[in-house]
């Protein structure tokens, strides 16, 4: 077991390494001029020179690398214009627009991310599980083919293209959900009104996530479940008497969750790293609204840190599914 952590920690660790190496070098080192954004418009070539050599820019690229790779753990202080911004560790470099340590921003936004993201979660599987399981106890009969047809409907369609809709929808044209931003759980005033608020600012979010990610859940869970029902130890518990429910809950469901589960880890370790489309329309400011912003500000830092926490959510959820599913299927065996 020991082993085998290791040395998936070990593969993830080499992972990230190149990650950092390819976003470093696309946003900090490549196409990229941090010396040219930085100078604005009105740039003299003298400026110009100053800032990219305070950058260390004109420096070799493996040395650039490894003053950025030694900020992760040390820290560091990095230049922006005339003045010196230290970045403690884990230092993901200093925003260009906000003159903060990149970490700092990525850690304000994770709150909201983080709601985000394990209430839509937990909403898809739930409800996923529920039509897998409704639609493969009533397989080829109406009910199935209508979960069928509106599942594979709802995953054809992009999700970027119902967010718009819903939000012009459900928030612009009915008023029914809130589009107003963010609302923290703990703040000044009572428990239940904080709880209200931040409920009903995250609940366009839940919806659409939520259920947008059901669809596919629903169908991977009716498979699953299809071919448990004809497993013969499914057909030996119904021919010793019991009930269609009792048969679903403890023997189909079961067989079906180890998969689930892995899937449901990964899917997390991905909304954790940020939901662009629903935080940008929502105005929920968490860490996808802060990377979308970063693109129009041209800010670099921001661009590569984002990109980096979710390489590392995503290496990290990987491990913990290998793990999971290790232990709720006692046909895996950790080599």
């Amino acid at each position: 077991m020991l082993r085998h952590v290791a040395r998936r920690s070990v593969a993830g660790l080499l992972v990230l390494l190149a990650t950092v190496t390819a976003t470093f070098w696309l946003f900090l080192s490549g196409p990229f001029d941090r010396a040219r954004v930085m100078c604005g418009v009105n740039c003299t070539p003298l400026r110009y020179h100053q800032i990219r050599a305070s950058l260390s820019a004109d420096r070799p690229f493996l040395s650039q690398l490894g003053e950025y790779l030694s900020g992760l753990f040390v820290g560091r202080d990095v230049p922006i214009g005339k003045i010196s911004v230290h970045c403690a560790a884990p230092c993901l470099g200093v925003s260009y627009a906000q003159r903060r340590s990149v970490t700092a921003l990525i850690l304000g936004g994770l709150p909201v991310t983080a709601s985000i993201a394990i209430g839509a979660a937990l909403l898809s599987v739930t409800v996923g599980l529920w039509l897998g399981a409704v639609a493969a106890t009533h397989r080829n009969r109406v009910v199935d083919r209508l979960i069928l047809t509106v599942t594979m409907g709802a995953t054809a369609v992009p999700f970027a293209v119902v967010v718009v809709l819903a939000y012009l929808l459900f928030v612009i044209r009915w008023n029914i959900l809130s589009g107003d931003g963010y609302h923290p759980l703990f703040s000044d005033g009572s428990f239940w009104s904080n709880l209200a608020s931040w409920t009903s600012s995250l609940l366009p979010a839940w919806l659409l996530l939520g259920l947008f990610g059901a669809a596919g859940y629903g169908r991977f869970s009716r498979g699953l479940i299809v071919e448990s029902l004809g497993e013969d130890y499914v057909q030996t518990a119904v021919a010793k008497g019991l009930s269609e429910r009792a048969v679903l809950r403890r023997h189909a469901m079961r067989a079906a969750y180890p998969p689930i589960v892995t899937i449901f880890t990964l899917d997390l370790a991905g909304l954790l790293s940020g939901t662009i489309f629903i935080e940008q329309i929502f105005g929920l400011s968490g860490i996808g609204y802060l990377a979308f912003n970063s693109i129009g500000e041209r800010d670099l830092p921001v661009l590569a840190g984002t990109t980096l926490f979710g390489a590392a959510l995503v290496v990290l959820g990987n491990l913990l599914a290998d793990l999971l599913l290790a232990r709720l299927d006692p046909r895996v065996k950790l080599q």
